[in-house]
């Protein structure tokens, strides 16, 4: 006579929602911790006062941002995934303010520099509690410069680094920046495929066309 198997007891749905709420709490006071280590004097210096506090006004906003987000409807943390959003995430701390330039391109850089900050922060401003490092879906935002380009926080980034390069045209910081470029653009395509499973960011895709330079990507 066979053994009456006994039926496996379900997880207690409240505490799987404790488990969880803990996971994205704990996520959260990470990340901010992160920003808010890069506001340790010295940590960055972009060359000028002005520069060095558009950097810290940045980096406080996104740790208060952080630590308020809201939990994601699906995320991506595979090793690809990490290896993508920490070379797009570190490699822009290796640019150094090195061989000033003058004249034209220094004017050039600033203007551009200012216009990639502007971009990359009011993007941010417009992801609000929707903020992540990793790829993550935590809804869908089509305000503000995602009415024009599906990923102007790195659209803005894009910009800033070639204003900085012509600011500081060191072939350190030029070389940086384009090793950085390709690892935005895997973690573009990795975070594209995640969203492209809510039906909503395919509307979204279908509305706004390019990832990120209108006409190129």
């Amino acid at each position: 006579m066979a053994a009456k198997t006994q039926p496996v007891p379900s997880a207690d749905p409240e505490k799987l929602r404790r488990r969880r709420a803990l996971r994205h709490a704990a996520s959260n006071l990470a990340v901010a911790a992160m920003f808010l280590l890069t506001l340790a004097p010295g940590a960055h210096d972009y060359g000028s006062r002005p520069a060095n506090l558009i950097w810290m006004a940045g980096a406080l906003a996104m740790a208060v941002l952080t630590l308020i987000r809201v939990a994601p409807v699906a995320a991506l943390l595979t090793p690809q995934a990490i290896a993508a959003t920490a070379g797009m995430t570190l490699l822009p701390a290796l640019m150094r303010p090195l061989a000033n330039s003058g004249g034209t391109f220094a004017v050039a850089g600033m203007l551009l520099m200012l216009a990639g900050t502007v971009v990359s922060q009011t993007a941010r401003l417009f992801l609000g509690r929707r903020f992540a490092l990793m790829p993550a879906n935590r809804g869908i935002v089509r305000g503000g410069p995602y009415r024009y380009v599906r990923h102007p926080v790195y659209a803005g980034w894009l910009i800033l680094a070639a204003g900085y390069v012509l600011t500081y045209p060191a072939l350190r910081n030029a070389a940086v920046a384009l090793l950085a470029v390709p690892f935005m653009a895997w973690r573009t395509v990795l975070e594209e495929r995640l969203l492209g499973q809510d039906a909503d960011y395919r509307a979204y895709c279908a509305e706004v066309r390019f990832r990120l330079l209108p006409g190129v990507f």
